[in-house]
């Protein structure tokens, strides 16, 4: 931390007050410690209220930066930075104030977060720039302070209010919203001082950010990996299991036979062996298909139909669990250019999960549409088709990993963890997205998005 004190330095004010924040000994051999003199190099007499202002300052952007080096998440040191902006007068007066980040949408202010705002203040609470006072701060780039008027998080009560732009190279990144009490006068080293601090949070904002970004690329990179190295690895024990697999199936087949006549506790164990071998079998194919995926035979399909075949072979198995399924689908033919039996694959998958899902039944609607997708922006047009369900839902915690091969909430289900992954590299190979939507307690909404072919 050593190098905080030695290589910060702040200005403040137009006059350009200058000073040195660091270990005494080394102000004192570089001989800061004298009074400054006028014109001495630029220079200005400083007297004491401004000295003390601006080691304030300084020791705010210290505390900042302090926090910033913490293993905290973005929202843990925005709330520490509050802290320490209402712990020095006179916003420790009111100590009342919020962050607003500019996120996904450049016309929308979400409330990071804030300190004794309102009860109808709520983190990632989204404003219209054009609809909240900090907007005007934003799109001039300039700190706004508002006298005596009603502001978002502020209740009945007309404060007086700062509104400063977070500025990093040249972009605002959201802006600090500071409340004071009705009457309070706009005064330029209060200013200077938020300007100071705005920016300190922008620049760390931004450190954070750029830090999750690179998280989430190694976290890719190291997932990439691992599905290569697994399909490697599932391809060659599979092949090694598949044939004593097949020689215990035949096995129990011929016991089957044999043992027609036997007791019912034997015919049971049977049974189970012959559940248990099927089931291995099952999970050694669907490592073949995940390590070696087949190639593709692709035909026009129309999606109506392919939905209704999908449907004709799971229908049954729902209604016994009290599930009912509805469709919403366009009257105008819609065709895709795919595998059909794959697609079915797919679909069959995302339904059964869907039907599992209810223990004490619910509904599950499947809607197709056409489209044009959003995440390329190119115009194209894309068939939609949405299954969602009334489900419990998926645990948040749970969401980024459900296309990871062999994650399953279902172990009492017999689940092997392996139908999403393989369910998502299918539409991928088909130009395609697979992407899961939940929220615990009110569903699961799996969607799929195909190349249209007319």
């Amino acid at each position: 931390m050593l190098w905080l004190g030695i290589i910060l330095g702040m200005v403040v004010g137009a006059g350009g007050i200058y000073f040195y924040l660091g270990p005494a000994k080394s102000r004192k051999k570089a001989g800061l410690d004298r009074e400054p003199v006028a014109g001495a190099s630029g220079l200005r007499p400083v007297n004491d209220q401004e000295s003390r202002h601006a080691y304030l300052a300084q020791a705010v952007i210290n505390s900042l930066l302090r926090f910033s080096l913490e293993n905290i998440t973005l929202e843990g040191f925005l709330k520490c930075a509050l802290s320490v902006i209402f712990s020095t007068p006179p916003f420790s007066v009111t100590a009342k104030g919020a962050i607003y980040l500019i996120e996904d949408d450049p016309d929308v202010l979400v409330m990071k977060a804030q300190n004794k705002m309102s009860l109808n203040a709520q983190k990632d609470q989204r404003f219209l720039l054009s609809e909240h006072l900090g907007g005007k701060a934003i799109s001039s780039g300039r700190v706004k302070f508002v006298e005596n008027v009603k502001g978002q998080g502020s209740g009945d009560k007309p404060c007086a209010y700062y509104y400063v732009p977070m500025l990093y190279s040249g972009n605002i990144l959201g802006v600090l919203e500071v409340f004071l009490e009705k009457g309070h006068k706009r005064i330029k080293r209060e200013e200077e001082f938020l300007i100071a601090a705005a920016n300190a949070i922008a620049g760390v904002v931004q450190r954070k950010r750029f830090e999750e970004r690179l998280r989430n690329t190694q976290y890719s990179l190291v997932q990439s990996e691992k599905l290569s190295a697994l399909g490697r690895f599932s391809s060659g024990i599979a092949h090694e299991v598949k044939n004593p697999l097949g020689i215990i199936l035949g096995g129990v087949e011929f016991l089957d036979k044999k043992l027609a006549s036997a007791d019912k506790g034997v015919r049971l164990a049977l049974d189970k062996i012959k559940e248990s071998t099927f089931r291995a079998d099952n999970i050694v194919r669907n490592l073949l298909k995940f390590a070696m995926p087949s190639e593709k035979s692709t035909e026009r399909v129309k999606t109506q139909d392919l939905i209704k075949d999908t449907l004709s072979l799971i229908a049954y198995r729902a209604s016994l669990v009290n599930v009912a399924i509805t469709t919403e689908m366009p009257e105008e033919d819609i065709y895709i250019e795919v595998d059909r039996n794959q697609i079915e694959q797919v679909l069959f998958n995302l339904i059964v999960n869907a039907v599992e899902a209810m223990h004490k039944g619910g509904d599950i609607k499947i809607k197709v549409q056409r489209e044009i997708r959003e995440e390329t922006g190119d115009g194209e047009n894309e068939c939609i088709i949405e299954i969602a369900d009334t489900g419990e839902g998926i645990a948040s915690e749970n969401i980024p990993k459900v296309f990871e091969p062999f994650f399953t909430t279902k172990r009492d289900k017999k689940g092997t963890g392996l139908g999403l992954s393989i369910s998502r590299m299918i539409i991928e190979n088909h130009d395609g997205i697979l992407t899961i939507v939940s929220q615990p307690g009110a569903g699961t909404t799996a969607k799929v998005i195909l190349p249209l072919v007319e």
